[in-house]
């Protein structure tokens, strides 16, 4: 086989996957994997698996940064260590998603919390807020999670 029908034969392979990944179901699957793993009842389940997300109140990164200013909130990035290591919101406090209900004891007492993970489709800060409010704590998601902080231009640090 000469090289251009070598790249032809690569560039449809890519073809191919395109079209296995230009179906949002597919696209909604993926992405819930991608934040741990599901059983096929969770995944038959994805159209609401992120639920009534307004009903929480999301904050807005504008406003999070205010509140920060103030002294007024504990900023919770629900995301895995290794993520919050690469990149996290200045001052957030690391509590990963898996570890939160365990973990309760550790976060102050009456503290005004706004919890942020990947973005505006994971799941982590919506479970997170209700686990939170469930247990007695003032809590609302960060609207669009991390990814929307950076689009607004917001300081992000990296380390533990």
């Amino acid at each position: 086989m000469d090289v251009h029908a070598r790249k032809i034969a690569l560039y449809e392979q890519f073809a191919r996957v395109g079209k296995a990944l230009a179906n949002p179901a597919r696209l909604e699957m993926l992405d819930l994997l991608a934040q741990g793993e599901r059983s096929v009842e969770d995944l038959a389940e994805a159209r609401s698996y992120l639920g009534d997300v307004a009903a929480l109140e999301p904050v807005a990164p504008d406003e999070l940064l205010r509140r920060m200013r103030d002294g007024q909130v504990l900023v919770l990035d629900v995301r895995p260590e290794a993520e919050y290591a690469a990149g996290h919101i200045p001052g957030a406090v690391n509590v990963p998603h898996d570890q939160l209900a365990t973990r309760l004891a550790e976060l102050p007492d009456g503290a005004r919390i706004v919890a942020y993970c990947r973005g505006r489709y994971c799941v982590f800060a919506p479970d997170a807020v209700r686990l939170l409010r469930a247990s007695g704590f003032s809590a609302r998601p960060l609207q669009g999670g991390l990814p929307d902080w950076q689009l607004a231009g917001l300081p992000v640090t990296a380390g533990a």
